[in-house]
């Protein structure tokens, strides 16, 4: 998956600050939410991670390992 393309789209109830990740199959990938201390990343693997900046949580988001 080196050069998945995802995107993001604003939850449609939460609003700006989760974003539902899409790849470019329409896969649902799991979500990202702004925190104060960064974006957290909930995958559908059931994986948790911590981030500073956006550009990291969405390359976490698309890895699959």
């Amino acid at each position: 998956m080196a050069n998945t393309q995802v995107r993001g789209e604003f939850s449609p109830v939460a609003g700006s600050t989760v974003r539902r990740c899409y790849d470019a199959s329409n896969n649902f990938l799991g979500v990202i939410v702004k925190t104060k201390g960064g974006y957290r990343i909930q995958r559908t693997d059931g994986k948790s991670r911590m981030k500073a900046t956006l550009a990291e949580a969405f390359a976490s988001i698309k890895r699959s390992n």
